[in-house]
């Protein structure tokens, strides 16, 4: 499992995993909806993979709201950008720029504030621009966003696929 919807549609259940792990199936989750499974049910055999699994794991992730975006347009793009995201493209902008560590925490804490819906790009990035008191950092925070290598879920799910086929081609 790596991705699912919110709110049209029902998602996978703990429950529904739950079972499957008990039917005999190895169920590995990463990314997003796949990652929160993990970690709901990684004392039942679930295993996790990845960056965002192990937020939750270590309870720096905490609901389905830190993964949630909202899609549009014809190619239902990212009209959002995930809590997980954001924190990532930061930590990233943070190695290569001198910034304080208090006005990224104060930037996170923004961003946690905001109903996952209305965290539009634009709005995100001029929020760390803001937090850090540095008006270009929104242009390069959106260059960033846009950098599939730079998108932990994406990420995350190549991992797990990475994961599959060497488990696979171990067993012959």
């Amino acid at each position: 499992i790596t991705d699912g919807v919110f709110g049209q549609t029902l998602s996978v259940s703990p429950i529904e995993c739950l079972r499957m792990i008990k039917n005999g199936w190895l169920l590995i989750g990463a990314s997003s909806m796949g990652a929160l499974r993990a970690a709901d049910c990684n004392t039942a055999g679930m295993v996790g993979v990845g960056h965002v699994y192990m937020g939750y794991q270590l309870g720096y992730f905490k609901s389905d709201a830190d993964v949630a975006v909202l899609y549009a347009g014809p190619r239902d793009d990212e009209a959002t950008i995930s809590y997980v995201h954001a924190e990532y493209v930061g930590r990233l902008i943070q190695k290569t720029h001198i910034l304080a560590s208090s006005d990224h925490r104060r930037f996170l804490h923004s961003l946690r504030q905001l109903p996952w819906y209305e965290r539009a790009q634009e709005l995100v990035a001029y929020k760390f621009a803001s937090a850090h008191k540095c008006e270009d950092l929104a242009e390069l925070f959106l260059d960033i966003c846009s950098k599939s290598e730079c998108h932990p879920k994406k990420l995350d799910a190549l991992l797990a696929c990475d994961y599959i086929w060497n488990l696979y081609m171990k067993r012959g």
